[in-house]
């Protein structure tokens, strides 16, 4: 499964608050200790103690015990030779193998008492989690410092961790277990619940209740839910196939659970993926009949075989997969809970009566209350009340399924359901419910619709069917139908020989449309159409001659038929875009509705029954699921009818209408885009040319930009316009313009913008924007570049493309080859041949970043080989991700800096805790490490000792020494560079380790024969004005000024950095602005990766929180970039207000060092929502990484959104998606059956 790319902004914490045990690195979450009392753990202990040896001694709770609480016998058989302490916590701890080695110390008197009584062994139990990274981890540095304890106080001592202790509660008997039911989590607790709940009145009160509703779910969930493909009497299981899927991104404000999410598999399939993730939160997207709802439906039975009694399953199958932790499932129909809301019941067969719905309002909308009614209806009306929700949900693993967001079409009422799942999350808590999993389905949000925050949820998509995977459901889905061996070998013939079509090929990658062409292929073999509108048709036509041979219709009736169901598809189509419980209806409204629509159209009102018996038998196209109630089976079939309607009967009595208008209205509406693939798909040749003009106009309103784009961009897949060269040529031609260059990127928003297949528009689209590269290069180079990096997303490579490239740089000077360099690190496909890499000039930082950016690799002993190199020790290519085999990239992916503040920071935890744009995934790096080190030791030796020194050595654990001897070894093979002090500061910054590594003792800390050694322990122990300025008289060369300032920054404290700012300013005038980008880019590293003592108080001593006041003190633009790197809170919106904007301003132009600026003008833009801060965060400049709300901020100027959507390219990307999101919401469509019978196109039924 693929990653994500923007960095998380962290949540907001008030300081001092703690953090709940269950967030502490290495956490199993098997057992929830901190759930228990430091009284009722030490029991606990004891009990497990005597279990497995029944002669230990248990000593009173809460009494004074020497040091003591539980002996045994020791090594030699004497009592009391062996001694157990225990130390309980609820809170995480920040540094354990401190926190433990204190406990320790702290019963110093009481240990050396006991070994003169004969103590020989001395046992610290702790429910504290450890983390097992070799040398580097807790367990093996605590492991050190008990040894060093052990030879001062002459007893062998050793610590019991969490997982120690799990693994005693796990050969445990359920008797002491579920003495400490508290504790329990996972299987147990719910075995608990299933087996021992006559224990507890609670649990006992709601195991009836808890087995009826997953029994009769269960038979409901267990058969598949598509009747027409005669499939609805099939076990689940049988046809199953577990598509695969990719993480869109992660949790964005949430580091604890983004860290999670960083160790999830990425292969698996999506089932797979959702029963082991330990991720708890997560919206599953999907295209129209990709398998969303069946994912989960077979995600609930799976936790449901795993739970109920073997008596109770005979329906419910798992098809062999397991969930690594049971839950108690529940899966809900969001449009079930959507008509709740409204006050209509979704499990009355008539729901609304003759009653009046009354909307329900206050607390009463949560979704616990919604679920106490579910609980009421699947248990046969058992009493289920809210408060024993909430008790299940705080204490039990439970799984919510909440299904089909996209089917809550009304905008506003989707809001609020929306709303409440969020809050819903929040009354759960965002870490510590974790056993809570909350799995959200819908379809790809195609125009910035509400949908569960970002700040907690993992956004995954459902990827296209692979080849294999259609061979599979093939197999299967012809043993269910019988096919005997013959009929099974030309099934699969056919199909192979149609999916070799591109188009065909592409609607088989969706389980629905796949299981309508083998439908078809088995009726009509190789007779099978190409489009999706076209096989629907085929496939109804081919039901239809079936009912008609088994005289269930008669022959005479097929247009009306057909009439009449569409008709029905659009009335309930139309009907849940603004009220979700009309996707299905009882017959009496039905008959009513039905009879006035044929009076309406003058139709045969004597056939009522009879249209109404043939449009609902459950082999056509309505079902009755429950009682007296129809619907469509599936969604896309009502869809399907729906369009068919608009398609062929609009405009038929009154005002005709063209299609070309109705495409317009349909595209700027987000629930409709599918039924706007069927209807377009209904368009003669001499009709498309008109959908065009309809889109045109859409785009021209500009209501909902990014809408009609995704919907522009979706019928071109569908290959809606390929019939007609020239019509396509044109489609693709509106997706040019500076604002389609902005929003459209299948790279970020693959969900939105899937790639285009080469005959169906991608070919078009490439040279399109090749036009604009050509016609823009030399005017606008942002538009150059937004079209170069969308030509690099969508397409194949193009030779023709590389050819102009390579021509290009062979007459460009030096400032044209920069802009040529740029477009290609941008494009990310083109490459440029290692004989024009021999001629490249590279006068520019620039450009040298982005030759190493393209894989540029010059010969070796030429100039541009050297000159990549530089760029590399120079530190001014460490965020450029590069494929280059140069020395210079090589030594790039081998040491790059991050690498060392990722190996400074907790297990789990993001390199950086603000969004920045700074590289943030090194994984390529990761895996080349080997590869590319051997290149460098093939060239020179020494690098064997830069590989060996970057990684914890024997005695070398919980130390600076990664630090400064990686940083000692590059500059034994360069000389002081600015790459080796930067990781050199990293080691001086970290708070988690002791000052430890080689050094000469002979050289100095700073100046051109400084030792980074001498270094790192002379900045950590902390120096005062005196030091720094004596030091600062001897800084003659650039690095040596460069490593005196920042040395400073890092680690000195607010007053000796004000006494110094004269000399401050001195030196960085003195630096170039190469040499001062350098500086700022890895100062700013090192700040938003929050090791800075500056930013995290107290994970240095020598340093504090630099106060805001400090940016006053001096007038010095490049002195205040660096100085409010250090300055700036990094846990709340800093707008930094001791300088003005126009202050503000001059700090935008460093490129990723600027994002204390950057995040400053926003949030003034944002609450402020003045012009003037609009201005100022233009400055900041299309790259600056900003992070916006989802909702439009209370009063935001309407003219605010319409400036930025008017000249996108000229504000952050992220602003751009914001001010489209705000601006399409607030347009809020009518209806569309309104429109269509205000206009006179629709009977006004």
């Amino acid at each position: 499964m693929g990653g994500q790319r923007s960095a998380p902004a962290r949540t907001s914490r008030r300081k001092g608050d703690p953090q709940p045990l269950s967030t502490q690195p290495g956490h199993s979450w098997k057992y929830l200790y901190e759930r228990l009392t430091e009284k009722r753990f030490q029991q606990l202990c004891g009990a497990l103690l005597r279990h497995e040896d029944p002669t230990i001694r248990l000593y009173p709770v809460g009494m004074s015990d020497g040091g003591r609480d539980a002996t045994g016998r020791g090594a030699d058989g004497a009592t009391g030779g062996l001694i157990y302490q225990v130390k309980w916590t609820k809170d995480r701890i920040q540094n354990p193998v401190a926190w433990l080695k204190k406990a320790v110390e702290g019963e110093a008197e009481n240990i050396e008492r006991l070994v003169t009584k004969g103590a020989t062994r001395y046992v610290l139990m702790t429910c504290v989690a450890g983390t097992s990274t070799p040398d580097k981890g807790t367990m093996d540095r605590l492991d050190s410092e008990f040894a060093t304890l052990s030879e001062r106080f002459g007893i062998n001592m050793q610590p019991l961790w969490q997982a120690d202790i799990d693994g005693m509660v796990d050969a445990a008997p359920d008797a002491i277990k579920w003495s400490y039911q508290e504790m329990l989590a996972g299987h147990d607790l719910i075995r608990f619940l299933i087996h021992g709940s006559g224990v507890e009145g609670r649990a006992a009160e709601m195991r009836t209740t808890l087995l009826k509703v997953m029994k009769n779910q269960g038979a409901e969930d267990a058969k598949v839910k598509f009747s027409q493909a005669d499939l609805d009497q099939t076990p689940l299981a049988d046809v199953f196939v577990d598509v695969q899927a990719e993480v869109v991104a992660g949790p964005r404000a949430a580091p604890d659970l983004l860290g999670l999410s960083a160790y999830q598999d990425r292969t698996s399939g999506a089932l797979a993926y959702l029963l082991t993730t330990s991720m708890p939160y997560t919206v599953v997207r999907g295209e129209p009949g990709q398998g969303k709802s069946t994912l989960g439906q077979y995600l609930c039975q799976v936790h449901r075989a795993e739970i109920l009694p073997a008596d109770d399953v005979s329906e419910i199958s798992s098809g062999g997969y397991n969930p690594g932790e049971p839950k108690l499932p529940f899966r809900i129909d969001l449009r079930h809970y959507a008509s709740w809301l409204e006050g209509v019941d979704p499990f009355d067969d008539d729901p609304l009566g003759e009653r009046r719905p009354k909307r329900r309002r206050g607390a009463e909308r949560g979704l616990e209350h919604f679920l106490a009614h579910y609980c009421h209806f699947y248990s046969g009306g058992r009493t289920v009340t809210v408060e024993q929700i909430q008790d299940l949900l705080d204490r039990y693993p439970t799984l919510l399924l909440l299904d089909g967001l996209d089917e809550v079409g009304d905008q506003g009422l989707r809001s609020h359901v929306v709303s409440e799942v969020d809050r819903l999350i929040r009354r759960l808590g965002a870490v510590h419910r974790r056993r809570t999993q909350v799995v959200v389905t819908t379809r790809p949000n195609s125009s910035s619709q509400p949908e569960p925050s970002q700040d907690v949820f993992e956004y995954v998509r459902l990827r296209p069917m692979s080849p294999t995977m259609q061979k599979e459901y093939l197999r299967k889905w012809a043993a269910v139908n019988g096919l005997p061996p013959a009929r099974r070998r030309k099934l699969t013939k056919v199909f192979l020989g149609r999916t070799a079509e591109e188009h065909i090929a592409q609607l088989s990658a969706n389980p629905m449309h796949l299981t309508i062409l083998l439908y078809l292929i088995n009726k009509r073999g190789e007779a099978v159409p190409t489009a999706r509108t076209a096989i629907y048709s085929a496939y109804m036509d081919a039901l239809m001659d079936r009912e008609i041979e088994r005289d269930q219709i008669d022959k005479d009736d097929v247009d009306r038929v057909h009439e009449t169901t569409s008709w029905l598809g659009w009335r309930m189509q139309s009907g849940v875009e603004t009220d979700a419980s009309l996707g299905k209806l009882p017959l009496k409204r039905i008959r009513t509705e039905l009879f006035a629509y044929l009076q309406e159209v003058e139709g045969p009102e004597q056939l009522l029954d009879k249209l109404f018996k043939a449009s609902a038998d459950r082999f056509w196209a309505l079902t009755s699921k429950e009682g007296e109630t129809y619907e469509f089976a599936v969604q896309p079939v009502r869809e399907y009818f729906a369009a068919r309607y608009l398609a062929k009967y609009a405009g038929m009595l009154s005002e005709p209408v063209l299609k070309g208008d109705l495409l317009a209205h349909l595209v700027q509406r987000s629930y409709w885009l599918n039924t706007t693939l069927f209807f377009a798909g209904f368009a003669d040749p001499n009709e498309i040319g008109g959908l065009v003009m309809g889109l045109e106009d859409a785009l021209e309103e500009g209501r909902h930009p990014l809408q009609v784009r995704v919907a522009l961009w979706a019928l071109l897949r569908d290959g809606i316009f390929a019939p007609v060269s020239r019509t396509q040529r044109k489609a693709v031609g509106l997706l040019t313009d500076d604002l389609s260059l902005c929003l459209v990127s299948p790279a970020d928003h693959p969900d939105q913008f899937a790639m285009l297949p080469e005959g169906l528009g991608a070919s078009e689209f490439s040279t399109a924007l090749c036009d604009v590269i050509e016609k823009n290069r030399g005017v606008s180079r942002d538009r150059t570049l937004a079209a170069a990096r969308l030509l690099g997303e969508i397409g194949p490579h193009h030779d023709d493309l590389n050819a102009w490239f390579e021509s290009a740089l062979l007459t460009a000077d030096g400032s044209e080859e920069e802009v040529l360099l740029s477009l290609g690190a941008v494009h990310r496909r083109l490459r440029v041949s290692d004989q024009r890499a021999d001629a490249l000039h590279l006068t520019s930082a620039p450009s040298r970043r982005a030759a190493l950016a393209i894989g540029a690799i010059p010969a070796s002993g030429t100039i541009q080989e050297a000159k990549l190199l530089e760029a590399v020790i120079s530190g001014e290519a460490s965020d450029i991700s590069t494929t280059s085999v140069t020395p210079g990239g090589c030594l790039l992916r081998a040491v790059r800096p991050h690498r060392f503040i990722d190996l400074a920071k907790p297990d789990g935890e993001p390199s950086f805790v603000v969004a920045t744009a700074h590289l943030e995934n090194i994984q390529s790096d990761q895996r080349a490490r080997q590869q590319v080190f051997k290149r460098l030791i093939s060239a020179d030796s020494r690098y064997e000792r830069v590989k060996h020194s970057s990684l914890f050595r024997r005695g070398q654990q919980g130390s600076t020494a990664p630090w400064q001897d990686t940083a000692r070894e590059i500059a034994a093979i360069h000389g002081p560079c600015w790459l080796a002090t930067e990781i050199a500061l990293i080691g001086v910054v970290n708070g988690f380790v002791r000052t430890g590594g080689s050094f000469d003792p002979a050289k100095p800390a700073l100046g051109p024969g400084m030792d980074y050694g001498v270094f790192v322990q002379t900045l950590r122990k902390g120096q005062d004005e005196s030091w720094w300025r004596d030091q600062s008289t001897a800084m003659d060369d650039a690095h040596s000024k460069l490593a005196w300032v920042a040395g400073l920054l890092v680690s000195a404290g607010a007053e000796t950095i004000t006494a110094l700012l004269p000399v401050l300013e001195t030196f960085i005038d003195s630096f170039t602005a190469d040499e001062h980008w350098n500086l700022l880019q890895g100062l700013s590293r090192i700040s938003a990766s929050g090791l800075s003592p500056h930013t995290r108080p107290g994970s240095l001593r020598t340093a504090a929180a630099l106060p805001s006041g400090l940016l006053l003190q001096t007038a010095n633009t490049r002195l205040r970039a660096a100085l409010a790197l250090f300055v700036v809170e990094l846990g709340t919106e800093d707008r930094i207000e001791t300088l003005d904007i126009a202050a503000l301003v001059q700090l935008t132009q460093f490129g990723a060092a600027s994002w204390p600026a950057h995040r400053a003008l926003t949030a003034r833009l944002v609450h402020d929502q003045t012009y003037e801060s609009l201005q100022a965060v233009r400055d900041c400049g299309r790259d600056a990484v900003v992070v916006l709300p989802d909702k439009k901020p209370t009063g935001f100027p309407a003219q605010h959104m319409e400036t930025i959507l008017a000249e996108p390219l000229a504000y952050p990307s992220a602003l751009v998606e914001a001010a489209e999101r705000w601006h399409s919401r607030g347009h809020v469509e009518t209806p569309l059956t309104q429109v269509g019978v205000s206009e006179g196109w629709l009977p006004n039924v």
